[in-house]
């Protein structure tokens, strides 16, 4: 369309390559260190949770987390109830991708949410480092272009886990506190 094929495939060819080193450091994590992760959090009183063979747990996989449900076939995400979801995924070790600023309004929203051992030890993420007055957030702007950065943001927090990463390190994510 534009006649710069050459530009497409040179970003192409560079965020391949970042992926593919990040996904291979990642394999390095031994098995029994890998954290489990859990995704979203309800809306509407229902907890939408992916596919096992989705994009988002497939980074998961990629950057060296479990995602709890790793038998979960579904065209998009399955809705389970809150009921559920605590039974099956209280022990997660990190919390990944909920809609909050601090631990303070999370709780606020669902007191149900403290009982997580994930809210307990403060390993809860949200995407929303990188948003504009307008509401646009970075993550879904330019992470669809750079797969390689949402996944050096994951292997950074579950290589790190159970500790803190610094801030400034992440560029989507933020650790609730």
């Amino acid at each position: 369309m534009l006649n710069r094929s050459d530009l497409a495939e040179n970003h192409f060819n560079t965020v391949q390559t970042r992926y593919e080193g990040i996904l291979a450091q990642a394999a390095s994590i031994p098995a029994e260190n890998r954290p489990t992760v859990l995704l979203h959090s309800p809306f509407q009183g229902l907890w939408h949770l992916p596919s096992a063979d989705s994009y988002a747990v497939r980074l998961i996989q990629d950057a060296g987390g479990r995602y709890l449900f790793p038998d979960l076939k579904a065209h998009g995400a399955r809705p389970f109830d809150f009921e559920w979801v605590f039974a099956n995924a209280r022990h997660a070790n990190i919390w990944m991708q909920v809609d909050a600023t601090s631990l303070k309004t999370f709780a606020a929203s669902d007191p149900r949410f403290t009982r997580f051992d994930a809210y307990q030890s403060q390993q809860i993420y949200t995407h929303f480092k990188r948003t504009n007055p307008s509401g646009g957030n970075d993550f879904y702007e330019s992470g669809v272009i750079h797969p390689d950065r949402i996944l050096e943001d994951l292997f950074s927090i579950f290589s790190n886990w159970p500790n803190d990463v610094p801030e400034e390190k992440l560029h989507y994510f933020v650790r609730l506190h």
